[in-house]
């Protein structure tokens, strides 16, 4: 857990807004995708054998308007190098989907994990 005992992906969600992006939380952003934002939640947490520690995965999730699929690639890497900020208390997982054209906010999605780790609280040792 973070010293200062803020969640990380509120943590996460605070970086990216002082470096000047739009963020929001999952069922937040509501209407058609007009400018480029970022869905920021909890992807889930993995497990680590032998050891009292779990990865948590966080999914940052872009969106851009149709017409600037030319930036997403190009934006996405902005977004990891100011994540890149956040270590060692994050690393990028490695896990990015393609691009994908959803129709509910008439955009352009493309998402990638990043994983923490915390000590498992709850376990009986």
């Amino acid at each position: 857990m973070p010293e200062n005992n803020e969640s990380v992906l509120k943590q996460i969600y605070d970086k990216l807004k002082e470096n000047g992006q739009k963020v929001y939380w999952p069922g937040q952003h509501k209407g058609e995708c007009t400018e480029r934002y970022i869905v920021l939640k909890m992807a889930g947490v993995t497990p680590l054998t032998g050891v009292s520690s779990e990865r948590p995965l966080y999914d940052i999730i872009l969106y851009v308007p149709y017409n600037q699929y030319s930036q997403l690639e190009t934006w996405a890497f902005e977004v990891k190098d100011i994540l890149r900020t956040l270590y060692p208390m994050i690393m990028y997982a490695g896990n990015e989907t393609s691009d994908y054209m959803d129709e509910t906010v008439k955009g352009i999605m493309k998402s990638f994990q990043y994983q923490g780790i915390r000590k498992i609280v709850y376990m009986n040792i």
